[in-house]
């Protein structure tokens, strides 16, 4: 039996100011939150480099020249560029187009500093075990990582109001309605308000 190959994939933005943690803008500068972003950014790759994966790619939403990026190729990851279009559309490209690569494919965003190789290895046996679709919700009613082994259908991502508290809920209904079978993980929180960094700077 051929080894699986699998792929991680961390969603990041270009760091510019205004355009990242805006959400933070009520308590920090915005030096400040393109500090913070980009901190985030550096901890989840460090993650996914000590996980078993084959591969790992930074898919960039903005200019994958900007100076900030050019350590990743060193230390492994590929550079891709985001398709246009909303979260929804980006992430179903990503993953389908690694599909055609690769056996199993994970999509993380950037600004979790919970997640773990641990929470990844739980994702990769999710699919293993034969589940075509894995999610790891997030606290906020969203999720912080998605999984798939086979290619979806873009129904699982219609009409999802992104960045709001039902994303997860909306992704389950058209799961549903796509004949698609999730799994969930335990789980996790991220860093999208003030409180959100003070309880990561608690832990750091």
């Amino acid at each position: 039996m051929s080894k699986v190959k699998r792929l991680i994939i961390q969603f990041a933005k270009e760091p510019v100011a205004g355009k990242v943690k805006t959400r933070l803008l009520s308590e920090f500068s915005l030096s400040e939150t393109v500090d913070l972003h980009c901190e985030l950014v550096l901890a989840t790759a460090d993650t996914l480099l000590k996980a078993d994966a084959d591969s790992v790619y930074l898919s960039v939403g903005g200019d994958l020249t900007h100076p900030f990026f050019a350590p990743f190729k060193a230390q492994g990851f590929t550079l891709v560029p985001q398709v246009e279009g909303d979260l929804g559309v980006r992430m179903w490209a990503a993953i389908n187009k690694a599909l055609g690569d690769f056996d199993q494919v994970l999509l993380v965003g950037s600004d979790c500093p919970v997640l773990t190789v641990k929470v990844l290895d739980q994702a990769f046996k999710v699919l293993s075990d034969g589940y075509p679709l894995v999610l790891n919700p997030a606290e906020d009613g969203g999720y912080v990582l998605i999984g798939a082994c086979r290619p979806l259908p873009i129904e699982v991502f219609s009409g999802v109001h992104w960045g709001t508290a039902t994303v997860l809920e909306q992704t389950l209904e058209n799961c549903i309605h796509a004949d698609v079978r999730v799994s969930l993980l335990p789980e996790l929180w991220d860093v999208d308000h003030p409180e959100d960094v003070r309880r990561w700077l608690a832990i750091k």
